[in-house]
């Protein structure tokens, strides 16, 4: 998993759903599990401290990559908000404080237009 999106999806499922979908991706990951473990356990921690996982150059040189978990609608179904952007040497202190307190209210601002929507699948 070397995406954003998901492991800010990923982390934010109760801990009984995420448990065996990380066994899964570990052991798929064969001799890159202990690479695996090691981005996720960043990335969770990453959400924890500063409310957004982040990746950069991990999928494609020069690429940088913010998500973060919301809630929305009735139901309150879990989904992913996210941007990212290809920059030559990315400057990922200048990104973080332009990017994440935009990123986070537009995640507010869509959770209060989606709060009626019913997202049950």
């Amino acid at each position: 998993m070397r995406r954003p999106v998901g492991r800010a999806y990923l982390c934010a499922l109760p801990e009984s759903e995420r448990e065996p979908l990380v066994a899964a991706l570990l052991e798929a990951a064969g001799d890159q599990a202990g690479a695996v473990r090691k981005n996720l356990d960043t990335a969770f921690d990453d959400l924890r401290h500063s409310g957004v996982c982040m990746a950069v150059g991990e999928y494609q040189r020069n690429a940088y990559g913010i998500a973060l978990p919301l809630m929305v609608g009735q139901s309150r179904t879990l989904m992913t908000l996210n941007c990212g952007a290809v920059e030559l040497a990315p400057d990922m202190t200048a990104i973080r404080k332009r990017v994440i307190p935009e990123l986070k209210s537009a995640a507010v601002r869509l959770t209060d237009l989606l709060a009626d929507v019913d997202c049950t699948p």
